[in-house]
This record gives C-alpha cells, sequence and structure tokens, in this order.
C-alpha cells in the first residue's frame, strides 16, 4: 500500500507493466486502473468519455431528529421531474444526509474546493415538498466527485492494446453497492485474465461502435 504518490506513466510490454510515479517506478504482470475522477489522465484513447462532476452532500438535521433515525426511515432515492435526490437516516447526530444524484458541476479533480455549490436551495424545496419536517439547520456539508460515462453504466475491462491492463470504472455515482462483485470481477481479469461473470455489456466495444445508449434506455443492476 503506497499513498501520496501520484502516477506519472506507465508502460505495458504485455508480459509485464511498468508504472512509474512521483516517488518511484514499479512493476508487475498486470496492472488495475481504478483511479475514478483521474482515470482520463492516466488512459488515453480508449474511445470513451469520462465526465467529471462536482456533488455535494448535505446534512441537515430534522425538526424531529427521531423521526428520520434509522429504526423509523430508510434509505432512499426520489425520481423527480426535476432531478433525483437521495439520502440517509440521521445517524451519529449528523443529521439526515441528502444529496441530488446526477446533474452536478463540471470539475477538474485536482482543483477541489470546499464551496458547497449551488444545490442546497433545490434539495430543501424537494425535502418540503417531500418529507415535510426534514431539512432544519445545515449541519455540515461535503463535496465529492462523481466520474460518469456517457451511459451512466461502468467500464470493467482489459485495455485493447494491452491485455495485462484492465479498466476498471465502477463509478457513475451508483458503483460503491457492486464492490464485492468487482473485486472478483477484476481479481479474476489480473490473474486469470478471463472472467466467467458476464461482463459483455459493460466492455469498451460498447463505445467504440457506438453501442452504449442512455442508463434508462438499456437496464438496470
Amino acid at each position: 500500500m503506497r499513498f501520496d504518490e501520484p502516477v506519472t506513466g506507465w508502460s505495458s510490454t504485455g508480459e509485464r507493466v511498468t508504472v512509474r510515479t512521483a516517488a518511484g517506478t514499479y512493476e508487475a504482470g498486470a496492472m488495475i486502473v481504478s483511479a475514478g475522477a483521474w482515470l482520463p489522465r492516466i488512459l488515453t484513447g480508449l474511445g470513451f468519455g469520462l465526465a467529471v462532476e462536482r456533488q455535494t452532500v448535505y446534512w441537515f438535521q430534522p425538526a424531529r431528529p427521531a423521526d428520520f433515525a434509522p429504526a423509523r426511515f430508510s434509505v432512499f432515492i426520489w425520481e423527480k421531474a426535476d432531478g433525483h435526490f437521495y439520502g440517509i437516516p440521521a445517524t451519529d447526530g449528523r443529521g439526515l444526509k441528502v444529496a441530488g444524484h446526477h446533474g452536478g458541476i463540471p470539475a477538474d479533480p485536482d482543483e477541489q474546493t470546499s464551496d458547497p455549490g449551488p444545490h442546497e436551495a433545490w434539495l430543501r424545496a424537494c425535502l418540503a415538498s417531500d418529507l415535510p419536517g426534514a431539512a432544519g439547520s445545515l449541519e455540515a456539508s461535503q463535496n465529492c466527485l462523481y466520474a460518469k460515462t456517457t451511459d451512466n453504466h461502468f467500464v470493467l475491462d482489459r485495455h485493447p492494446a494491452f491485455p495485462n491492463v484492465i479498466v476498471a470504472s465502477p463509478c457513475s455515482g451508483h458503483g460503491f453497492k457492486f464492490a464485492s462483485v468487482f473485486g472478483r470481477i477484476l481479481a479474476d481479469l489480473a490473474t486469470e485474465a478471463a472472467t466467467s461473470l458476464p461482463i459483455g455489456l459493460l466492455s469498451l466495444d460498447r463505445f467504440r461502435t457506438g453501442a452504449a445508449e442512455p442508463a434508462a434506455k438499456r437496464y438496470h443492476f
């Protein structure tokens, strides 16, 4: 495990991979690139776009905190005509956690800011309409990054030119809940060069052939 080592470059012979960082050079038989918002800077020319946007998560203190505690309130995502928002029950005294899903501000991952962005008013209006009493005082806010493909689905595939380089973009704002199966797939691809799980729908080919469509027209996991 190495931290605070920005990748400055890499190369592959097809048999071995060399990774160069600000602190040194490393070599291995295979490489998994799962760099999130930084993936486009590490891997270029793959033929698929990855837009990076900033999303802000807000914690509101409800008028009646007990009504929004885990014992009485659940995780939710609400699909509205003007956007989706989601929430997580109030825990640890931080209030109800809510945020928009997609529709964030275009962002540079190397120029992050603490500015909470413009969505507080919209979220307050959503809560006032759909969950009265939820949006009290703002307790805290935190920015995060979405790295989105054009169809809002994942990419799990081998590099078309270097089969020992695996491309992993399980992002688009909804990748965390699939982490366990993604780990198995990536381990298979790195160690066995194949996986028994059906990942064809997550391949890079869908972008090169123009087959990628908006998520709502294709499928949901």
